[in-house]
């Protein structure tokens, strides 16, 4: 891992799946970004009353619609400060659209959502933008909250400083790490999340579905057209457990049920040269 950090919301919010983005007079050896985002969320130690524990929240979801960074050139520059959150000049968009996240369900697995051919140098703050956050508590799973506030105009942004160098490929990790959902005495939801950045060369544990663009049974590699995305996924299949519609404890499924055009969610380990090595491969219905 080589950078880190870790900031309190402070400008709108979180992350969003996209197609590839190439810089205009990008060099030959451009510098390649996949952008994931986990919801690696832990009890606080000195959370109040009025704030929602993790095991009352059976899901919390929210829209990504865009996720960018700022370039900041060849060399190593001043990390910008929290009050300069809404600045967007020199913001470089990642992704901009709509990709529906359950951060809940995110625990300890990222989702992929977007791949970038960039320009090598240094870049400074990692911003994302959501909106229409819904709540369902686990005391009532039949009632969907929808009146939920989000702080800061629905953006979050984390200022760090991070390289991407010529020729080499990098992960970017937002990981939620900090829920913090609290009801007021009106009743009313108040979501205040607190989001980490982390930019490194390790495999990570993900989740992505998508269809199935095309196959090779010899060498038993599909590539993945990731939902919601242009991005593309080069998936080995060999060793993986394909469960079909219906399965639960056991797959009953074969590699003969894969091929161009199935819908699948796949859950491996993604290296940073974007290949997943799957574990589980579920067949949609």
């Amino acid at each position: 891992m080589r950078q880190s950090a870790h900031c309190c919301i402070g400008g709108l919010m979180i992350l969003a799946l996209a197609g590839t983005v190439l810089l205009s007079g990008c060099p030959p050896k451009a510098a390649t970004l996949t952008v994931l985002i986990s919801g690696n969320a832990a009890e606080a130690s000195d959370s109040k009353s009025s704030e929602v524990g993790l095991d009352e929240i059976q899901r919390l979801e929210v829209t990504v619609t865009e996720v960018s960074v700022d370039y900041a050139g060849g060399a190593p520059g001043e990390g910008e400060g929290e009050g300069e959150g809404d600045d967007d000049s020199g913001k470089l968009v990642l992704f901009s659209g709509e990709k529906r996240i359950d951060i809940r369900q995110l625990q300890g697995i990222s989702e992929v959502l977007s791949t970038a051919n960039l320009r090598p140098g240094y870049y400074t703050k990692v911003r994302l933008s959501v909106k229409d956050p819904e709540l369902v508590l686990t005391a009532d799973p039949g009632t969907v909250i929808t009146d939920v506030q989000l702080t800061a105009n629905s953006r979050l942004f984390v200022s760090t400083a991070f390289e991407l160098p010529a020729g080499e490929s990098s992960l970017l990790l937002l990981d939620f790490d900090d829920i913090h959902l609290v009801q007021t005495g009106s009743g009313k939801y108040v979501w205040t999340p607190q989001l980490r950045a982390d930019v490194s060369v390790v495999p990570a544990a993900i989740t992505a579905g998508g269809v199935i663009d095309s196959i090779d049974t010899t060498n038993q590699i599909f590539l993945l057209n990731v939902e919601d995305s242009d991005s593309v996924l080069q998936v080995r299949y060999d060793g993986a457990a394909v469960f079909l519609p219906g399965d639960t404890a056991a797959p009953s499924g074969s590699f003969s049920d894969l091929g161009a055009g199935v819908h699948v969610e796949v859950t491996g380990t993604l290296d940073v040269f974007g290949e997943v090595q799957a574990v589980q491969i579920h067949v949609a219905s």
